[in-house]
């Protein structure tokens, strides 16, 4: 018993220090395993090694007028990329304007040029790759913010592209509001600089001088006009401001307002409100040599026109004139029967008694047409025959009643 008891002993032992020496002989093997590995001297990790991963074709195409070059002054929002043989490692300039490696440290790029904003990088990422097998590409320029008030239609920030012009951003900002001066405009660039522009000079010299490019921390001021500058034309909700000199006459200032290019009905009365003078109220062809000075006010007193509508229709009538629309918007707001209707008959009376037969899309409407639309040959035939067999019911009825009344 003493003897069994003995060896049991003896045997736990021996197992103990043959597991210990099996565990060391595996730690051993993977430290020479770890060893023999080779120290990376340029990116050989697998994506998942570098946070952040990101292929340059996600980044969003910008159109730019003219190419960016060394001397690019970077800014906070830039986009770079750091090519590692087949990886890339996408990085923006931070609002604080420093540039961020993950493990490696940052460095401060805004305000410098594109070339020594490169340098910097790369000098960065020599810390821990090897510089041979680093790229520094600038990936995508940053879009930022203008702000623009005075008279525009929507003043506030505005985010804008690279390169944008301020005619473009006045386009952002819904264009000129009633009595924006666009002779006038003014940039003001940092604490001293501003920039007074004539935007209509634009369209007719050689010279984008007074078209310029924004950038980054300008403030753009679109002034009013004043009393004494223009001559205000009102129509319904259009209105807008004339340049004058005081010596036009209110034909001229009617049609420089442009009112005659969306408007095809003629002017009946219109409302003139000169200064120092009361408001008063005239008929157009009376009044359309009158000189109007500058500081006016003019309104152009709607009228309210019709087109009428009949034939196949659900619901037959007069609809109000709307500039531009065809016959079939016409047709369609009085509820056509289409099945019933014959287009190829479409018919309109002009005010002055003229009837024209008009293609249904491209025919032009006027104030006062009555457009009629027919109906098909099958319906007037059906319709022909209903009522001469309604016409035949009667006579029947007639007949019969007139022979019961003899036979009593």
């Amino acid at each position: 018993m003493l003897f069994a008891q003995a060896a049991f002993l003896i045997l736990g032992n021996m197992t103990k220090r043959l597991g210990l020496f099996a565990s060391l002989c595996v730690v051993s093997v993977c430290l020479a395993s770890t060893a023999s590995l080779p120290v990376p001297t340029s990116l050989n990790f697998v994506d998942s090694d570098i946070p952040n991963i990101k292929d340059a074709r996600q980044f969003e195409s910008i159109a730019l007028e003219t190419q960016i070059d060394s001397l690019y002054v970077v800014g906070e929002g830039d986009f770079f990329e750091l090519m590692l043989e087949n990886l890339s490692y996408p990085m923006q300039v931070s609002p604080e304007g420093i540039i961020s490696l993950e493990g490696v440290g940052s460095v401060s790029v805004v305000g410098i040029t594109l070339q020594q904003a490169k340098a910097k990088i790369l000098d960065l990422a020599s810390k821990r790759y090897n510089p041979k097998n680093c790229v520094v590409r600038f990936s995508q320029i940053r879009r930022y913010r203008i702000p623009i008030f005075g008279a525009v239609k929507f003043p506030g920030q505005h985010s804008i592209d690279p390169q944008c012009r301020l005619s473009t951003l006045l386009r952002y900002a819904g264009g000129l509001s009633v009595g924006g001066n666009e002779k006038n405009i003014l940039i003001f660039r940092g604490e001293k600089d501003t920039l007074r522009i004539d935007l209509t000079k634009k369209d007719f010299e050689a010279s984008l001088i007074n078209d310029p490019i924004l950038k980054q921390g300008d403030r753009v001021w679109v002034p009013f006009f004043g009393k004494d500058q223009g001559i205000k034309v009102k129509h319904g909700e259009w209105s807008t401001v004339v340049i004058s000199k005081g010596n036009e006459s209110l034909e001229t200032i009617v049609r420089e307002a442009g009112y005659y290019e969306g408007n095809v009905a003629p002017i009946e009365t219109i409302a003139i409100d000169i200064p120092l003078r009361d408001l008063f109220i005239a008929k157009y062809e009376d009044v359309q040599d009158m000189t109007i000075p500058v500081g006016s006010e003019i309104e152009i007193l709607k009228k309210r026109e019709y087109v009428y509508v009949g034939g196949s229709m659900a619901v037959p009538g007069r609809l109000p004139y709307l500039s531009g629309l065809s016959a079939m918007d016409y047709l369609a707001s009085a509820g056509l029967i289409p099945q019933s209707g014959s287009f190829n008959q479409l018919k309109v009376t002009h005010k002055d008694g003229k009837e024209e037969s008009i293609d249904p899309q491209k025919g032009m409407i006027y104030p006062g047409d009555y457009i009629a639309l027919p109906k098909s040959t099958y319906e007037t035939i059906k319709d022909l025959t209903m009522f001469i067999t309604s016409l035949l019911s009667v006579v029947a009825a007639t007949l019969m009643i007139s022979a019961s009344l003899k036979a009593q």
